[in-house]
């Protein structure tokens, strides 16, 4: 069997997306940008009562130019998170797409705010091999192409 080179990566990609409030129904990467959105409003918010000079126009530009420079700071964290929405979106589409989906969300979704330990990975695949049904082989095949999906839409050299 072939080295997985994007393995781990993909993997803390998808926990990561549940980890910012994302499910299957809900896209992590909007609460992600929302958590961002709020960040710059209390750093602005810090700021009311205080007598600024602006290089710029207006406070509004001020804050908009704060948004972009917090958007810039985590660019790698919005890619991930976009490359997890595209699997999703993509999966609905394909033949196992829900298969996929629910594989998806009993292994890498469930207590994503933990630490993986030896061997959780191969009890949740079990899991999911009882509750979708397919089989372990299959279930690890549903994962392995979600996660070429997420190399491919994240722009990642998997070959």
């Amino acid at each position: 069997m072939a080295k997985d080179h994007i393995r781990d990566y993909a993997t803390a990609a998808f926990r990561f997306w549940a980890q910012e409030g994302g499910t299957v129904n809900v896209s992590g990467l909007e609460q992600f940008k929302r958590k961002i959105i709020s960040e710059v409003e209390a750093r602005s918010a810090g700021c009311i009562g205080e007598v600024r000079t602006y290089d710029i126009a207006t406070p509004v530009e001020d804050w908009l130019l704060a948004q972009e420079k917090a958007y810039r700071k985590y660019g790698a964290e919005i890619a991930d998170l976009q490359a997890v929405d595209e699997v999703l979106r993509i999966s609905q589409y394909m033949h196992n797409g829900k298969m996929m989906r629910q594989a998806i969300e009993i292994v890498y979704f469930s207590d994503a705010s933990h630490a993986l330990a030896k061997g959780d990975i191969e009890a949740r695949v079990h899991k999911a091999e009882l509750m979708i049904p397919a089989s372990y082989r299959t279930v690890y095949r549903l994962l392995n192409r979600a996660r070429e999906l997420f190399a491919e839409n994240r722009g990642l050299r998997a070959s």
